[in-house]
């Protein structure tokens, strides 16, 4: 195992540069909302990216397949995660594409996730701009069908309890616009996946999940008018997730206003509920003109238990791009019901607040702020008794900023610094992070990118300090493509003054081109801490459907 991944890491690193050698790229995105079910990422844009498509997030310049496109805008995705993936508010996630050289890509930098003792605040923001609706020209065109289909192993393996874990998962997403030359068309995602453990399990310990995260069909009957039947995610109520019903909208000039009637997906194991009643209605109005454009929402959403209401509140959100350089983003959410000892009320409470402010300076300088506040979330049927009380009791207003400042040093040359703050009003889980970065893209000699970055987190109860590198190139015309890291981590438990032994991870992965729509993916991981030693191996064969 050792040799195996060693002989990935070195193997390209010192190898010369191919004469058809082209330029490896990624395009670099956030994780701008989350909710129970589904994952928000925004992109500058999303044009190279497919449904179905794999992302990753970067944890100290490690590339970890987490998400799984199920919906697009232009310039962000609607995402499940996979293999208990967790995906951190304002993670850096990245989708990574390949180019030639003559389209000169600009490498962006790699930013980690914040660690997980740093407290996640509930953001709101979903995308800048909604789901656009079909160009009415293509309505009753001609049929086309895309999707991708997926297969993967997912290994672990340790020296010290002789012990492994697998995962062997299936996942395919499908797309057939205008079936039969009509104005239907029908949209899935499917996933699959098998845990194999080497050590007994309880009776009753599920290790196989099948899961469907998305099958509707969609009718597009006129330019102003749409509604959707089936599992689906409405993309201008990004709080609400999946929904199984019917969803509908119209538009009148530049106002909107939409319905939706339906069943939430179970919280344990995302199957059809009857008893999960929903219902809600919005409308808002956007205007739109050239590089500027204005969207607000205002919602309101009744979710039920049974007869019983589980919660009912309202959204309002507002976006304001007033150009190509600078845009905002806000919204608010309140809670209009409460049941405290069996006694109901419609006393309001603000449960979300967040907003934030993104600047580009020049062609070198941007920069980004965001505030956020959040209370716990109460469904009053789905917890019983005590547990309301207990949340109740624990109702702490949770609040957190972030600055955010990219500079281009060069032509090649491309640095960062981040710093966030999370607090609460009790002071505990309070938490501060310093992140930043410098990326050469194009190496001399060898070509590539070359990345450094360094991570500090201090919590109440945890000091982490994490250094890491990664090299990337793309060889043989776009036929491969190879990444190779390490990193360093240096954990501390403050309250019990416990300094543990420094972690080293060595890492690389390959990915293959198999033809026009076909590409098999391998990575290996190596980490060291004492004597302890743990290895991870992941597989992946993916292919499209045109």
């Amino acid at each position: 195992m050792k040799k195996l991944i060693l002989l990935i890491f070195f193997g390209f690193v010192l190898k010369p540069n191919c004469s058809g050698q082209t330029s490896d790229t990624v395009v670099i995105g956030y994780v701008s909302f989350k909710n129970t079910g589904n994952v928000y990422v925004r992109f500058p844009s999303t044009e190279k990216i497919s449904i179905g498509d794999t992302l990753s997030i970067v944890r100290s310049g490690v590339y970890t397949p987490c998400l799984i496109v199920l919906a697009k805008s232009s310039i962000s995705c609607v995402t499940t995660p996979v293999n208990n993936c967790e995906a951190i508010l304002e993670s850096q996630v990245v989708f990574r594409l390949h180019v030639s050289k003559k389209s000169k890509p600009i490498p962006v930098p790699i930013e980690p996730s914040k660690p997980k003792d740093t407290l996640s605040l509930k953001s709101k923001r979903p995308t800048f701009d909604p789901i656009k609706d079909k160009d009415p020209k293509t309505i009753g065109g001609k049929k086309n069908i895309t999707g991708r289909l997926t297969t993967a192993y997912y290994g672990t393996f340790s020296d010290i309890d002789k012990s492994s874990r697998h995962s062997l998962t299936g996942r395919l997403s499908l797309n057939v616009d205008h079936i039969s030359n009509s104005n239907w068309s029908f949209e899935t995602y499917l996933n699959y996946r098998q845990n194999i453990l080497d050590k007994p399990v309880p009776e009753g310990y599920q290790t196989k999940f099948f899961r469907i995260y998305n099958m509707a069909m969609n009718y597009d009957s006129i330019k102003n008018f749409k509604f959707a039947i089936g599992r689906k995610i409405n993309n201008r109520m990004a709080s609400v997730g999946a929904i199984d019903g019917i969803q509908s909208e119209f538009k009148m000039g530049r106002f909107f206003t939409g319905a939706l009637i339906g069943f939430r997906p179970d919280i344990f194991n995302y199957n059809f509920n009857s008893k999960l009643l929903q219902l809600g209605f919005y409308g808002g109005h956007y205007q739109s003109r050239a590089k500027m454009y204005l969207e607000t929402t205002l919602g309101i959403m009744e979710q039920r238990n049974g007869a019983a209401t589980d919660r009912r509140y309202a959204y309002f959100q507002h976006t304001n791009r007033l150009n190509d350089k600078i845009s905002m983003f806000s919204s608010v959410e309140l809670d209009l019901f409460q049941n405290v000892s069996g006694k109901a009320s419609i006393r309001p409470r603000l449960t979300s607040l967040y907003y934030s402010f993104n600047l580009q300076a020049g062609r070198k300088l941007s920069m980004m702020a965001s505030y956020d506040s959040r209370r716990n979330i109460i469904y009053y049927e789905s917890f019983i008794g005590n547990e309301i009380d207990r949340i109740l009791a624990e109702d702490l207003n949770r609040q957190g900023f972030r600055i955010r400042i990219n500079y281009k040093l060069s032509k090649r040359i491309y640095s960062g610094l981040s710093f966030g703050k999370r607090f609460q009003d009790d002071g505990n889980n309070n938490s501060d992070n310093i992140y930043g970065f410098i990326t050469h893209s194009k190496l001399p000699w060898i070509g590539g990118n070359l990345n450094f970055n360094a991570n500090f987190n201090r919590s109440n109860y945890l000091e982490s300090k994490i250094l890491a590198m990664r090299y990337d190139r793309d060889i043989f015309k776009q036929k491969i493509n190879f990444s190779s890291y390490y990193r360093i981590v240096d954990y501390t438990y403050l309250k019990n003054d416990i300094s543990q032994a420094y972690q080293h991870y060595i890492g690389s992965d390959l990915s293959f081109r198999l033809g026009k729509n076909s590409m098999f993916h391998i990575m290996g991981e190596w980490s060291i801490r004492g004597i302890e030693n743990n290895y991870r191996m992941n597989f992946s064969l993916t292919k499209r459907i045109r």
